[in-house]
């Protein structure tokens, strides 16, 4: 490929259809240094334009599907499962006979069993045989059980049992009957306020418990919630990327960690994050909760990126009128590209969505 700066341009600006053609420039800029130049020049450095090549080429080995990482992706191969208790059953893992697939991410899939023992259905997160051999992979699949078991919080998914040392390491979570904050919002929308108001609560409460125990998430987003059937409670999910704050990181590894409409500007540019990253996602999510998009969208990865570290979300108050202004305010503070303008910490988002719900409920 010859290097052409008016195409990379073109790509930035969404002008260019994702797939094979965007992949193949980004093969191109990790080993041109003219067109990485031009990048830069563009707005980011190296080390943000290596971040984003490098989250191209392993985009759905970590982070699963862009839109829902635990959407239905048939075949699935269950060969590794043991022999049911009962004929009607996939078949077996441990104690528990496997009912049914839920569904599958970068890292593995989800199943749903019944355990023998206890008599209750359950959701079983199986890591995928080509992972379990990797081990930055286990120690990746061990700390979502370590970091989500040590949550005890009714807005975070309660992990029951931990099998880190099995041929296919798996750990065992209470099962949701519901479906994803992102099927949800996509189907039901728009939310009312009050709806927004519930869950932005909830979420912030359950993340507030996370960050209690010095956990970063690293990959808020509304396909790692999970909605009640009936809609009146949320659960956070998913912590495999999640890191203790004073632990070494494993993105190391070549794994890029998080979502990217829903990364914080800092995850962009591979710097160190603290809770406040998380509090960008979070922000992201209450934006997708009110008008059904991120705030940060374009037709493939890069452009994504650079919309992250470089443009402002579109305003709230523009796109919807029924928004308190408190709310809006909040949101957009949380957007901002520099942590330190972002609110402290969930304990203020908390407080401050109190005031949006009194402002609601006064504006009635």
């Amino acid at each position: 490929m010859k290097c052409d700066p008016d195409l990379l341009w073109t790509l930035v600006q969404q002008d260019i259809d994702p797939g094979d053609e965007s992949d193949s420039i980004a093969a191109h800029v990790e080993t041109c240094v003219t067109c990485r130049a031009t990048l830069a020049d563009i707005g980011g450095d190296d080390a943000w334009w290596d971040d984003a090549k490098q989250w191209l080429t392993i985009r759905e080995q970590d982070s699963g599907l862009p839109a829902d990482d635990w959407q239905p992706h048939p075949p699935i191969d269950l060969s590794f499962l043991d022999e049911p208790h009962h004929p009607e059953m996939l078949g077996r893992i441990g104690r528990y006979d496997v009912e049914t697939i839920l569904g599958r991410g970068g890292m593995g899939v989800v199943l749903r069993a019944y355990d023998s023992d206890l008599h209750r259905s359950v959701a079983v997160k199986i890591l995928a045989p080509e992972w379990a051999g990797s081990m930055p992979a286990r120690q990746r699949f061990a700390r979502e059980a370590q970091a989500a078991a040590s949550v005890a919080h009714e807005n975070v998914i309660p992990i029951y049992n931990v099998q880190s040392d099995a041929t296919l390491p798996y750990l065992v979570m209470r099962y949701i009957p519901g479906v994803t904050l992102q099927r949800c919002v996509k189907a039901t929308a728009p939310l009312d306020v009050a709806t927004i108001l519930r869950v932005a609560g909830q979420l912030s409460e359950g993340l507030a418990a996370a960050h209690r125990r010095g956990l970063v998430h690293r990959d808020i987003k509304p396909g790692n919630v999970m909605v009640g059937q009936n809609t009146d409670r949320v659960w956070i999910t998913d912590f495999g990327l999640a890191r203790a704050a004073d632990s070494v990181t494993l993105t190391q590894t070549g794994i890029i960690a998080g979502t990217p409409h829903y990364m914080s500007p800092e995850q962009v540019r591979g710097e160190a994050v603290d809770q406040r990253s998380d509090l960008f996602s979070l922000g992201c999510v209450l934006y997708f909760l009110c008008v059904a998009k991120p705030p940060f969208d374009a037709e493939n990865t890069l452009a994504v990126l650079h919309k992250i570290v470089s443009d402002d979300a579109t305003p709230l108050a523009s796109l919807r009128d029924d928004l308190p202004p408190s709310l809006v305010s909040l949101v957009h503070q949380m957007l901002r590209r520099s942590p330190a303008k972002r609110p402290a910490d969930c304990q203020a988002v908390i407080d401050r969505l109190s005031d949006a719900q009194r402002e609601h409920h006064d504006g009635k």
